[in-house]
């Protein structure tokens, strides 16, 4: 089991050792757990992971169950590269414990022999926690944006090393005008167009709308400027040719719902390069993210308006 600062951030899911690697601000990196027991093929796996550990690295080290019967003495060697030098004496289920540095030595090591209980290795890191302001900011014009990651302090730490601007409303504002956002997908779609609306417009707090409410709206099409929503046009999520119950009638209902959706599109106010407009389209099928791009990229109307498109079909 290992701990940092008191409280267990991972737990060896089986017998054999296991080596957790550490980022430099603390977290876990990776970690791997090989049966150095009865795997005839977990001491070479071992040497080959450890191989590849960059130098400078730290790395906890502990036994469970039984860790001793199948080590070789070229999975102890490599041991040796993190700084062990106790591992030549570990014998059948005892107790090990390692905090140490690859290409380094060992900060603290404890072996435990057979029938003498658990080892516990105890250690101190300087923590580095990176500064945002410091990484280059990320692309958010790519394909496939980048938004995998790690969470550290309170922060997304993202693996492509850059950051994504945090902007409050005023800055939003400036950033979305003349923008149009077309959003598709269910419950979580809907809160996050309600958030974007309520964090571009406070006023949409405390004021209630036909429509607003999960499950009400098929479409709905909002325009906002000046900080203010100065359009709200909604389709029933009742109207029978837009209903999404079943795949192949929705399919079948298909041409009558695109026009009532370009009819409903159509009442929006002309373009304004000063103006933001978001349009929620309830999907449960893909059907229906299909059939919202090609109402949007055939309004006329509203063809300057740069358009983004956030999509979560589940």
């Amino acid at each position: 089991v290992f701990f940092a600062n008191g409280v267990e951030f991972y737990r060896a899911p089986g017998r054999g050792l296991t080596l957790v690697l550490l980022r430099s601000d603390g977290t876990r990196k990776e970690s791997a757990t090989f049966d150095t027991m009865l795997d005839e093929g977990g001491s070479e796996e071992l040497v080959e992971f450890v191989n590849g550990i960059e130098d400078g690295t730290m790395v906890l080290v502990g036994a469970r169950d039984e860790a001793s019967m199948g080590l070789s003495d070229e999975a102890k060697a490599s041991l040796r590269t993190l700084g062990a030098t106790k591992i030549d004496a570990m014998s059948f289920r005892a107790g090990y414990a390692l905090v140490g540095v690859k290409g380094g030595t060992a900060i603290t090591e404890h072996l435990s022999k057979t029938t003498e209980g658990y080892a516990v290795a105890v250690g101190q890191m300087k923590v580095i926690i990176s500064v945002d302001a410091n990484k280059p900011v990320c692309d958010t014009t790519a394909a496939t944006p980048p938004v995998s990651g790690y969470v550290s302090q309170g922060n997304l730490n993202l693996d492509a090393g850059c950051r994504y601007n945090l902007y409050e409303a005023s800055h939003a504002t400036n950033c979305l005008q003349g923008s149009w956002i077309m959003m598709t997908g269910s419950s979580n779609t809907l809160l996050e167009f309600g958030n974007l609306i309520n964090f571009l417009a406070p006023d949409e707090y405390t004021i209630e709308r036909d429509g607003e409410m999960i499950g009400a709206s098929a479409v709905a099409d909002v325009v906002i400027e000046n900080g203010k929503v100065t359009h709200w046009a909604t389709i029933s999520n009742q109207l029978p040719e837009c209903r999404q119950v079943d795949a192949s009638l929705a399919l079948q209902n298909r041409p009558a719902c695109k026009q009532a959706i370009e009819v409903l599109l159509a009442q929006a106010p002309a373009y304004s390069s000063g103006a933001i407009r978001i349009t929620m389209f309830i999907s449960f099928f893909w059907y229906r993210t299909e059939l919202a791009l090609e109402v949007v990229n055939a309004d006329v109307p509203w063809a300057n308006a740069r358009v983004a498109v956030v999509t979560q079909v589940g």
